[in-house]
């Protein structure tokens, strides 16, 4: 996977990075949402609780993934700034063991 044509832009009033790229991932599937996750929280050195995907539109065809993410300076603002059902898209799922 490889990030290109990223737009940045810090939103002061809501102590966030609001981040817009296209993700290239030719010959493999759509990534998830944990692993859009992960490489950002790397690419920022900061905690994985702080990043948000809010969007990721795969383009049919082209290996590549439209991708809106928000990191948060804090928890505690992204815990009171954050819908209920982002919140629950960025969940980690658990493997099922039997």
């Amino acid at each position: 996977m490889a990030i290109k044509d990223m737009y940045e832009h810090n939103n002061i009033l809501l102590n966030r990075r609001e981040l817009n790229f296209i993700l290239f991932h030719p010959a493999e599937p759509t990534p998830t949402r944990q692993s859009v996750r992960n490489k950002i929280a790397s690419k920022y050195a900061v905690d994985i609780d702080l990043v948000y995907v809010y969007k990721l539109q795969p383009e049919f065809g082209r290996g590549s993934t439209k991708c809106e993410v928000y990191v948060y300076d804090s928890k505690e603002i992204a815990d009171k700034l954050v819908p209920e059902y982002i919140k629950k898209r960025n969940q980690i799922k658990e493997e099922k063991g039997e």
